[in-house]
C-alpha cells in the first residue's frame, strides 16, 4: 500500500524511515509500532513515515504514507527508500530474549548494516532499556463507544465490574535447541510438563473465581496472539472453560487502540503479558502479572508502584491462588493515579521522538519522571549505527 506521494508539499516534515526488529503479529507488536508512529507524528505533524512491515493494517497508522513489504521480496524498496529518508528509526526492542545469535537477529543486523550504507542517521530505539519507556504508552484508544459495542456484542453488561485475563504456558526450557523443537511439535510429548500447566490453570482459575464472586464481575478473557509459538490464544480458551461463573468471555481483538479502550472497562487486569498490563494501565486500570519472563517488574517500576507479581512456576506448589487474589484485591483498591502516570510517560516517549528527529548531535533520550523524588541519572544519548 502506498499513498501519493507528499515529498512535493512545500511545509512537510522529516522522512522517516522505521524499521521494526520482527514482525509485530500480535497486540503487543501492534502497540509498539502504533505507539511509535503516533509519538512521531505528535513530535512533528508532518513527519511522513516510511514502515517495514508485512502487515497491510500498517497503512492505517498515524503518518504512514508508504509500507515496504518485510524480507527479500522488499528488501531493493528498503535500500532504495533509505537514500531518500531524513533519519532511518530502528525499534530493537522487538527481539525475542535470548535470540541474540539466532537466523532473525542475524537478518536484521545484516539489513542494518546495509541500511547504513544509504543512510548515515540511523538512530535505534531499544526498549527494555532503563532510559526509555515504551512506545505503547503513546498509544490512543479507540472510541468508547466501540468497546462498547464489542462488549454488547459479546453479551457483556458495559456497567458490571468486568476482570480482565490473559493466560499463557510456561516457558519451554530449552525451546531452541532440536530437542526442544520436537517437544514443541508434539512428537515427543512432556507428561509432566503438562501436569505442570494443569496445576497452574486449576490455580489461577480458583484465583479468578474467588475475585470474580467477591466482587460481582464478569470475565473477559483477552488473547493477545494466536501465532506459532507465542501464541496464549488456546491457554486462554482452556482458562475460560475452568471458569465456573455466569459470564465468561473470550474476545479476538487485533487492534490494539481497541484493545486498550476495551481495557477501559476492567476494574483489574491479570495478565501473563507485559503490553496488556501496560495498555490496561493506560485506562487507569491496575493489574496483577503473571510472570513467564523478564520485564514485568520494569512495568511495575516505571509505574513507580508495588510490584505485583506472581511467577508462573510459583503455581505449580498448589498454594498461590490466595497470593494472587489477595495481590488482586490490593491492587483494584490501590488504583490511585495510573492514568496519570501513564500520560507521564506518554509525554516521554513523545519528546523521545522528538529527539530522534533531531541532528544527531542533539539526540537524547529521556527518563521518565517518577511520581515520588528521586535522584535524577543522566540523560543517554540515543546510539547511531
Amino acid at each position: 500500500m502506498t499513498s501519493a506521494p507528499t515529498d512535493t508539499v512545500s511545509n512537510a516534515g522529516p522522512r522517516v524511515l522505521l524499521l521494526p526488529s520482527y514482525d509485530h503479529d500480535d497486540i503487543g507488536g501492534r502497540a509498539v509500532l502504533a505507539g511509535l508512529c503516533e509519538s512521531l507524528q505528535c513530535a512533528d505533524p508532518g513527519a511522513r513515515i516510511t514502515v517495514v512491515s508485512s502487515s497491510g493494517q500498517a497503512g492505517d497508522l498515524p503518518g504512514v504514507v508508504r509500507i515496504i513489504p518485510r524480507g527479500a521480496r522488499g528488501l531493493t524498496q528498503l535500500l532504495v527508500a533509505a537514500r531518500h529518508q531524513d533519519v532511518v528509526v530502528v525499534d530493537d526492542g522487538g527481539r525475542r530474549r535470548g535470540d541474540d545469535g539466532g537466523i532473525a537477529a542475524r537478518v536484521h543486523a545484516a539489513r542494518l548494516k546495509l541500511v547504513g550504507l544509504f543512510n548515515d542517521n540511523v538512530r535505534v530505539q531499544t526498549l527494555g532499556a532503563d532510559a526509555a519507556p515504551d512506545p505503547a504508552f503513546a498509544l490512543s484508544p479507540a472510541a468508547p463507544g466501540d468497546a462498547f459495542r464489542v462488549l454488547c456484542g459479546l453479551g457483556i453488561d458495559p456497567h458490571r465490574p468486568l476482570i480482565g485475563v490473559v493466560m499463557r504456558g510456561l516457558d519451554e526450557r530449552g525451546a531452541g535447541s532440536p530437542w526442544g523443537r520436537l517437544r514443541q511439535s508434539g512428537l515427543f510429548a512432556s507428561v509432566s510438563r503438562d501436569i505442570e500447566l494443569a496445576r497452574v490453570l486449576d490455580e489461577v482459575a480458583l484465583a479468578v473465581q474467588t475475585l470474580a464472586r467477591r466482587m460481582g464481575a464478569a470475565v473477559l478473557l483477552l488473547p493477545t496472539s494466536n501465532r506459532g509459538t507465542e501464541s496464549d490464544n488456546g491457554y486462554c480458551y482452556q482458562l475460560a472453560a475452568m471458569l465456573r461463573l455466569d459470564c465468561v468471555r473470550v474476545a479476538h481483538l487485533h487492534d490494539p487502540r481497541l484493545y486498550k479502550a476495551v481495557c477501559g472497562h476492567l476494574e483489574l487486569m491479570i495478565s501473563a503479558r507485559v503490553h496488556s498490563l501496560l495498555l490496561a494501565a493506560g485506562m487507569g486500570v491496575p493489574g496483577v502479572a503473571l510472570a513467564a519472563g523478564g520485564g514485568f517488574d520494569r512495568h511495575f517500576d516505571l509505574l513507580d508502584i508495588p510490584r505485583r507479581v506472581v511467577p508462573l512456576e510459583d503455581f505449580r506448589d498448589g498454594a498461590q491462588a490466595d497470593r494472587l487474589v489477595a495481590l488482586g484485591e490490593e491492587a483494584v483498591n490501590a488504583r490511585g493515579d495510573l492514568r496519570e502516570r501513564c500520560d507521564r510517560l506518554r509525554g516521554c516517549v513523545v519528546r523521545n521522538a522528538a529527539a530522534l528527529l533531531e541532528p544527531p548531535a542533539n539526540c537524547e533520550v529521556l527518563r521518565p519522571v517518577a511520581s515520588r523524588p528521586q535522584a535524577e541519572p543522566p540523560a543517554v544519548s540515543a546510539p547511531l549505527l
